[in-house]
């Protein structure tokens, strides 16, 4: 949410509304609380697709459902494992509920893939809560890790708040998720100056230069 230096990375955040699919596993909360062609801006409302050298960014439809799923809990398993019981991110209940969070945002068109040689290699959701915008999943095929399809995704985000005119944006990654940590501070994300954390998981922001005319 997963998020992603070159490698992609798996996981930001759990989001608390229904603007994207759940991330942190239901549990109880601590004490201190997602072919080529030429490359196109995305419209201000969400890109419909953005190509690297292979790597295809577009809309998830229901038809990728079962390949998102999958991902999603492949990849957020490299960072869980050994830091919670496997049953909090891999038991049936838990991947039932993650199904349901994906269905309802690709239903709302909330949900970006990258598709990479006829697969979906990473996914990424967003949406705005409190007047903030969330990057509320990033995740990698751990598969496809330092191949540029974090990257790909994360610029196809910020293109789409830029043209949107968004000038901030937030999201929490799990603490021991090194290489998420990595890959956001080296897209530009910092601490959040005002909430730093939530209880196991750290908040960054990220400041956005207008768009390029």
């Amino acid at each position: 949410m997963p998020a992603p230096p070159a490698a992609g990375p798996e996981g930001p955040t759990r989001p608390r509304t229904s603007t994207a699919p759940p991330e942190r596993p239901t549990r109880p909360r601590t004490s201190t609380a997602p072919p080529e062609r030429p490359t196109r801006s995305p419209t201000a409302t969400g890109p419909s697709s953005r190509a690297s050298s292979r790597t295809m960014i577009r809309r998830a439809t229901p038809a990728d459902l079962d390949a998102v799923v999958a991902l999603h809990t492949e990849a957020r398993a490299t960072y869980y494992r050994g830091h919670l019981p496997d049953a909090d991110f891999l038991g049936p209940e838990e991947v039932a509920r993650s199904r349901a969070g994906w269905a309802a945002a690709v239903g709302r068109g909330a949900v970006l893939c990258a598709e990479r040689d006829g697969e979906v290699a990473g996914v990424a959701a967003y949406g705005e809560r409190d007047g903030l915008m969330h990057l509320t999943q990033l995740h990698v095929l751990p598969a496809r890790w330092r191949a540029g399809v974090g990257t790909a995704l994360h610029t196809a985000c910020t293109d789409a708040w830029r043209a949107a005119d968004v000038t901030e944006a937030r999201l929490e990654v799990f603490e021991k998720n090194e290489r998420a940590r990595a890959f956001y501070a080296a897209h530009g994300w910092s601490p959040d100056p005002e909430n730093p954390r939530d209880g196991d998981h750290l908040v960054l922001r990220l400041t956005l230069a207008p768009q390029a005319e």
